[in-house]
């Protein structure tokens, strides 16, 4: 499993000119490539990379490009390590918190449980989107240990304006929706959502069960806070009460045990699915590179037809480790 919080950094940027907005990025940029990261646009959430001559390559078996698509078109900037020299971390999954609540119908409070709990008791926590609520989806051999990618995101956001925004992700090992790659868990402090990738860029949303069963999808929006990035944050009572009352999030626990309590982390965790038998391989002679001579497939976890009808296809999971703007959140 590869799963990557994003920390959010509200700043001043959208009332800036192109120019500025430039040669802000690349005042970032310079400076986070003194100590190896970069400040990009787009974001390489790579499951599985594979090696040429012994070196690190951009070909593999599961590869992802993932940015944050901001409602209006606006480039969302990343800071991230270098991608030929990433920088990551592993956990247990009984050591990453994710929050529940979201997905029973009606609501219920935001409640923390750990990833291997959630994964064991997907099928309910995913029943909303058609699959059977008796599935478990945690694998010991596979789930035990998890690689994470942590990252920083600006968000363009004047004084007492808000922005809104998504992931979207493109997999290049999906060439149809009903052939995913992988299982997608939109984690926030506000509740987990479950969904497939497919062909081609896929808008990622925030997802909330009504009181009559019907799934709804939304934006997620950011507002300026006071409260520092990058670190455990902790609101007063009245800070949280007026949080609440606004349908913001309020901090609690969520991702590892060291990043706290907070209100603005994202986690994106992709969960590879089992797919049907590769095609054969061949290898070029000149430059002695194995590849695949066509992407392979898999079984579908969900129908993509409509959002409120999903169903599951045989889904299961690897043996080795669309949708149109809805409502602000």
């Amino acid at each position: 499993i590869f799963f990557r919080p994003i920390f959010f950094r509200l700043s001043s940027l959208r009332h800036m000119s192109a120019a500025t907005v430039s040669q802000t990025v690349a005042a970032i940029d310079a400076a986070a490539q003194r100590s190896g990261f970069r400040c990009v646009p787009v974001s390489w959430e790579d499951a599985q990379r594979g090696t040429i001559g012994g070196q690190l390559s951009c070909w593999g078996g599961n590869i992802s490009d993932v940015r944050l698509w901001e409602k209006t078109g606006a480039l969302l900037y990343t800071l991230r390590s270098e991608n030929w020299n990433e920088r990551l971390g592993y956990v247990g999954a009984k050591d990453v918190a994710v929050v529940t609540g979201n997905t029973v119908r009606g609501g219920a409070p935001p409640t923390p449980c750990t990833l291997a709990a959630y994964l064991r008791g997907l099928g309910g926590h995913a029943a909303y989107a058609g699959v059977d609520n008796g599935l478990s989806f945690f694998v010991p051999d596979v789930d035990s240990i998890l690689s994470v990618r942590f990252q920083t995101v600006f968000l363009p956001i004047a004084t007492r304006e808000t922005v809104e925004f998504c992931t979207e992700v493109y997999n290049y090992n999906t060439r149809s929706d009903a052939d995913p790659r992988n299982l997608l868990l939109l984690c926030t402090p506000q509740g987990t959502s479950v969904q497939q990738d497919g062909a081609g860029a896929k808008r990622v949303y925030f997802h909330e069960v009504d009181p009559r069963g019907t799934a709804h999808r939304y934006w997620l929006e950011a507002e300026r806070s006071s409260h520092k990035v990058g670190g455990a944050q902790a609101e007063d009572q009245e800070e949280a009460a007026d949080a609440a009352q606004r349908g913001k999030a309020t901090a609690i626990r969520i991702g590892t045990r060291a990043m706290g309590t907070r209100f603005n982390v994202q986690m994106l965790i992709q969960l590879p699915l089992k797919q049907k038998e590769r095609p054969k391989r061949h290898t070029s002679a000149a430059a002695g590179l194995e590849y695949e001579c066509g992407l392979m497939s898999a079984k579908s976890c969900f129908s993509a037809s409509a959002f409120d009808g999903l169903h599951p296809r045989g889904c299961s999971r690897s043996a080795s480790a669309s949708a149109s703007a809805a409502s602000s959140k």
